[in-house]
Order: C-alpha cells, then structure tokens, then sequence
C-alpha cells in the first residue's frame, strides 16, 4: 500500500490543479516558485518572537488580550502529524495555538497583507481545518473554530510613517470538516491514478502547453539552425534595416500591485 505525507499545501494544490499536485507528490517535480517578499517573511519571523515572549509570561499579547477567551498554548511543536487513514498522515506547521480552560484547543494563523480582507480566502480555511485535524490527533479534544489575524500597514496620520495593524477573525469551521475529509479522500485517489490531464484553470499548465506548441510548431521545424560563430540576418543587419510592426513589440507589462492585488502570504 502506497504511504503518502499531505499538507495544506499540498491539498490546496490538489484543488486548483491534480496534475501538478500528482506531480509534486509522486514525482517530486514542483511548481516553479518565484521570489517571494522578504517583508513578509520578516514580519512573521517578529510576530513568533512575540508570541513566544508572551507564551513564557503565560499571557496573550496585548493586542489579543480580551478577545480570545484562552491562553497560548504552553508548548508549540515545531511540526504536528495525523494519521488520517493507513495510507495518508497530514503534517503541518501551526503558527500557533489557543489553549482554553476547558482543556480544548483551536488553531491559530497569522497572515501578512496589504489591507484588512473582508472575505477570508477558501485556501485559509483548509489550512485551519487542517490544523485542526493535527491538534485533534495529539490533544483529542478541539473547538469546531480556529483564529486567523491579519497584518497589514497602514498610514499613522500622526506621525505620517508606517505602522502595521491587525485584525483577528474567528472562523467557524463545521462546515470544512467534512469538505476536507472528502478532499483528503480525493487527492489520495488522485495519487493511485495515471498523470491527470492539464488543467483550464493552472497557469503552470497552461505555460507548459504554450511551450510544447512551440517547440512543435512548423514554423520551428522548418527554421534553419544558426552555425556557431555565425550571426543570424538580423543581427547582421543595421537596426534601421529591420522591419518591425506592431506585434512585434512586446506588450507592456503591468505592475506588480495591479498584476496581483493580494498574495496568500
């Protein structure tokens, strides 16, 4: 029987595309990742140093003080495991955890944004049902709810710098319990199967198509190798002797906010 490790990742990858999370599971090819902002790696590195300084007090931090009728939990592991089924165990990496005085625990997750959301996105909730599958798996006994808190910059009108705020959003999870226990279901068939077909919706799918009609394009085949130390015509060629039209120019390329507005970090 095949044994597989599945995070909240992992299974999030599964939703938006099985051919590359088959990829990414059975054959360890992975999704190119691009540069990701160290600000925001930075600010959650200071968030745990905070955390864990109120953790040795036995407080909340302040600015959860009143809002979470808990305490932190005493002992984070670095990284939790469940055993869902014989063939698949979840694993994850809580950024923390609430203790309550009943002896119950929910998940806590801390997010980097550029503004408070007023929707909380669907991959959110999955990684907190998770969570909560880990937690139940080493305590037995959790809430049906989990906490994220946004951070986010914003314009301090007095001193006309940067601050940062955040917001604290509980999250009711009794309806993503089952949803998860039937996506975890899905992805481990999904790994028994044949490579799925690319899917409409993955841009990495999508590139890889592009590329693949490229490279069997007749007008590829067709086209005569350069020698080496040969130049081609054009490079030959003074630039003003080079036609070029309109769709030769490239397009322009759209800034970063307006290219993605609001990241998952």
């Amino acid at each position: 029987m095949a044994k597989f490790f599945l995070s909240a990742s992992s299974l999030n990858m599964f939703n938006d595309c099985p051919r590359c999370f088959w990829l990414a599971v059975n054959k360890k090819l992975y999704r190119p990742r691009g540069p990701m902002p160290s600000v925001a790696t930075g600010i959650d590195l200071v968030v745990k140093e905070i955390f864990d300084h109120y953790r040795a007090l036995n407080q909340l931090p302040e600015f959860l003080d009143g809002k979470i009728p808990g305490k932190l939990i005493p002992l984070l592991p670095r990284t939790m495991y469940a055993q869902f089924s014989p063939e698949v165990t979840l694993v994850g990496h809580l950024d923390e955890a609430i203790q309550f005085d009943d002896g119950s625990y929910a998940p806590l997750d801390h997010k980097t944004k550029n503004r408070d959301p007023q929707d909380i996105h669907p991959t959110y909730k999955l990684q907190l049902a998770v969570y909560r599958l880990l937690l139940n798996e080493k305590f037995k006994k959790v809430k049906d709810f989990g906490y994220l808190i946004y951070f986010y910059p914003v314009h301090n009108e007095e001193t006309h710098w940067i601050r940062f705020s955040g917001s604290l959003k509980r999250i009711d999870l009794q309806d993503h319990i089952k949803e998860l226990e039937e996506t975890i279901r899905a992805a481990a068939e999904c790994l028994k199967r044949p490579l799925p077909e690319p899917s409409d919706k993955c841009e990495f799918c999508a590139w890889s198509r592009q590329v693949q009609d490229f490279r069997l394009s007749p007008l590829l085949e067709a086209a005569e190798p350069i020698q080496p130390g040969t130049t081609s015509k054009e490079e030959s060629e003074p630039p003003s002797a080079v036609a070029h039209d309109a769709t030769d120019l490239p397009e322009e390329t759209p800034d970063a906010e307006n290219e993605n507005p609001d990241t998952l970090f």
